[in-house]
């Protein structure tokens, strides 16, 4: 016998059936009586933490319960706000920026957050756009940009912009890119240096005059 009520062994939830086993319990793992959900055992998983799905056998407050809790993060559950603002999956009201999610269905090219979006270089404006930064294709000087040739163009082969909008091997740097070029004198080309080749022309290539 798992139990014995004497005349009250009705086999109904919590109590015993006639043939002295357990009737419908909490934490029997089956849905029974008032329950909305039943977790078979001790409510913690593998590593010890506290399993919040389910408590004395009914829903834990979650995303989706129509209550919202402010306490983790909600902001909305099922109901629109203000302007008919929707509310995500997530709980959270969609299209507002300033509340750091990325919403690029409202037009979003960022969201820092309130305090993040303040429209310094490389991060977001107030109206959640990109600030100025490398890769806009506007060379920003004074920021330490010297070329912007713009997103997925800053590739820093010979003669482009490099990925930090700082110029790549060019002719004129005074480098000998010896695969593009025979000398190189930085910017004052066409210049004699009394050796081959003797005149370095503004393509970086050697020419020898005549005789």
């Amino acid at each position: 016998e798992q139990c014995d009520d004497g005349i009250d062994n009705t086999g109904e939830y919590n109590a015993c059936n006639d043939d002295c086993t357990l009737g419908p319990f909490c934490g029997d793992g089956q849905v029974s009586g008032t329950e909305t959900c039943d977790i078979a055992g001790d409510s913690v998983d593998a590593s010890g933490n506290t399993i919040y799905a389910c408590i004395d056998c009914k829903d834990a407050p979650r995303c989706g319960d129509g209550i919202v809790q402010t306490e983790w993060g909600e902001e909305c559950d099922g109901s629109a706000g203000a302007d008919d603002q929707p509310c995500t999956s997530e709980c959270r009201f969609e299209g507002i920026c300033g509340d750091a999610i990325l919403n690029t269905a409202a037009g979003e090219q960022c969201d820092y957050g309130l305090e993040g979006n303040d429209g310094s270089y490389g991060g977001c404006t107030p109206g959640c756009l990109f600030s100025p930064r490398c890769g806009d294709g506007v060379v920003q000087t004074d920021e330490g940009e010297e070329c912007d040739a713009g997103d997925g163009l800053n590739t820093g082969g010979y003669g482009e912009c490099d990925l930090d909008c700082t110029f790549g091997p060019y002719c004129g740097d005074e480098e000998v890119q010896e695969i593009y070029e025979d000398c190189d004198e930085g910017y004052d080309t066409d210049t004699n240096d009394g050796a081959w080749p003797d005149i370095c022309t503004n393509q970086c290539k050697g020419v020898t005059p005549p005789e």
